[in-house]
């Protein structure tokens, strides 16, 4: 293989490196910072881009002390990271806050490395004020995010009724300390799994048919129903959301014994006074309540005598 020429060499080298003149033109051209300082601090070069971004022209600049242009409370780290880049350190994604020639301040994001030979620091900074206010917007919004969602939680651990809620993909996401009461669970070891899959015996019942139809047309659905595996009647509220279902319950076992006890108790009070009716007609019976002086007279009697009891006065009984 030829070897270069000397000549060929430096024209090689020359196309790899800018010349002094590019390197001018990017200095001043740049958009970004670009500048020089002493192991003291003291700007020795600056670039146009300053006079766009702070306001200043680079002779107002150079040979200033960096801490001039510093916020008060972003001056007291600079010695200890321009020792630390002096002794070889670079740095990059550093940030502080300079104050602008109108008195306003920016936040600049400074790449900054040590040149022994010039015993300069060279950096390049950037402008990154916007990103930092939507920084400090989003962490705000979580901040109120989170203390929305301390404030829902205990309100929910606060309520009577057992809740639990799942996202759009039935992953359970939350259940509350009520709830692992009545369920007798601990919601912890349920989170994030599938509802079916956690509780199997929920597809035949009547949960699986009423919490797919609320997810599907959007509205919220009340039953009460007998889950087996629970053993227990439950009394259900679930509703929809964009983001999954939420789901209000509470164990209504005694309820509803209690209502039985009297469906049945009524049918055989029911069942009871029928019987009475049926015996009364057949058999001649009559109530004479003597404090009252009234006369209740049965069916039965008003077959045998033709009379209704209303026809007849008690004297007109005692004389028939």
């Amino acid at each position: 293989m030829k070897q270069p020429t000397p000549i060929e060499s430096d024209l090689s080298n020359e196309a790899r490196y800018p010349s002094a003149a590019q390197l001018r033109q990017l200095f001043h051209t740049s958009l970004d910072l670009i500048c020089s300082l002493d192991s003291d601090g003291t700007f020795v070069h600056m670039s146009d881009a300053c006079h766009g971004i702070l306001g200043y022209v680079p002779a107002e600049m150079i040979g200033q002390c960096i801490t001039h242009f510093v916020h008060e409370d972003d001056t007291e780290t600079l010695a200890s990271i321009g020792a630390a880049i002096i002794r070889g350190e670079n740095k990059t994604d550093l940030e502080n806050r300079y104050r602008k020639k109108d008195g306003s301040y920016i936040t600049i994001s400074w790449s900054c490395h040590w040149n022994e030979r010039e015993s300069l620091i060279f950096c390049i900074g950037r402008n990154v004020t916007e990103q930092q206010e939507r920084k400090y917007l989003q962490a705000e919004y979580e901040k109120k995010l989170k203390q929305q969602n301390r404030q829902m939680n205990q309100m929910l651990e606060r309520i009577t009724d057992a809740f639990f809620a799942i996202d759009e993909d039935w992953r359970i996401i939350y259940v509350n300390q009520q709830a692992e009461r009545v369920l007798g669970i601990k919601g912890s070891d349920y989170l994030c799994q599938n509802l079916w899959e956690a509780f199997p015996s929920l597809i035949d019942s009547e949960c699986y048919t009423q919490y797919h139809k609320a997810m599907e047309e959007r509205k919220p659905a009340h039953f009460t129903t007998f889950l087996y595996g629970f053993e227990s009647w439950y009394q259900i509220s679930a509703y929809p959301s964009e983001s999954g279902l939420s789901v209000f319950f509470r164990d209504v076992s005694d309820q509803v014994k209690a209502d039985k006890e009297r469906q049945f108790n009524e049918a055989k009070l029911q069942q009871s006074n029928e019987r009475f009716r049926l015996a009364a007609k057949m058999d001649a019976i009559y109530d004479w309540d003597i404090s009252t002086n009234h006369l209740l007279w049965g069916e039965g009697l008003e077959e045998t005598f033709g009379y209704r009891s209303e026809e007849l006065q008690i004297g007109q009984w005692e004389a028939a």
